[in-house]
């Protein structure tokens, strides 16, 4: 049950990619910041129900817990997988940026640089201006992705910027050891120098980044 209602969530993001007009006014914006905490809050609230249930209804007819988790395993693989497809699927059609329009990479002093014994390619791209006194003023969404020499993602982060020069657009500071990076509200975030495994599987998989 809890696989299907997944898979109508994930049919669901297809059916608005495919209504969503793409020559007129984005909506995804407003979408993802109206709603994906709600989506977010829902989905964690379901599944531990769900699963607070059968272990409930375990314990009541006193079966063997390890024998009972053994026959779901296959139910539970497949809702991992389910659940990881579609919700980086989501994520990212909620996230996404145009390099050719909206490139920060030169204001932000991104770009290509030796730190220690390597070299990274650093690139901020936006998904367009969010002008609105409801979401905000001159702020743009943007995608921070950090690549090797021979093109492979190591890290990304995803925040929102001032997209104007006389708001103060706040830019990129790198050590021997990390990359910071802040926000529209000032507030300062990370990246390791080298990127860690877990950045390199949260630029794959944005539920673990």
């Amino acid at each position: 049950m809890l696989a299907a209602a997944c898979f109508a969530v994930f049919l669901s993001a297809l059916l608005l990619a495919w209504l969503l007009p793409s020559n007129g006014p984005d909506l995804r914006p407003f979408l993802l910041l109206m709603y994906a905490k709600e989506i977010g809050i829902g989905v964690a609230i379901f599944t531990a129900v769900f699963f607070l249930f059968k272990a409930y209804k375990v314990c009541k007819t006193e079966r063997s817990f390890p024998q009972e988790l053994f026959k779901m395993t296959p139910s539970i693989v497949i809702l991992i997988v389910v659940f990881l497809f579609s919700s980086t699927y989501l994520f990212n059609f909620f996230h996404q940026t145009d390099c050719k329009q909206h490139d920060y990479t030169a204001k932000l002093d991104g770009g290509i640089k030796r730190i220690g014994s390597k070299t990274y390619h650093i690139r901020i791209c936006g998904a367009g201006l969010i002008d609105s006194h409801f979401l905000g003023e001159g702020l743009d969404k943007v995608l921070l992705s950090v690549t090797d020499e021979q093109g492979t993602i190591l890290a990304k982060r995803h925040y929102t910027i001032f997209s104007d020069d006389s708001l103060g657009l706040a830019s990129l500071q790198i050590s021997d050891d990390k990359l910071l990076y802040f926000d529209a509200d000032s507030k300062q975030g990370e990246i390791a120098i080298p990127p860690t495994i877990q950045d390199w599987i949260g630029a794959r998989i944005p539920v673990f980044n």
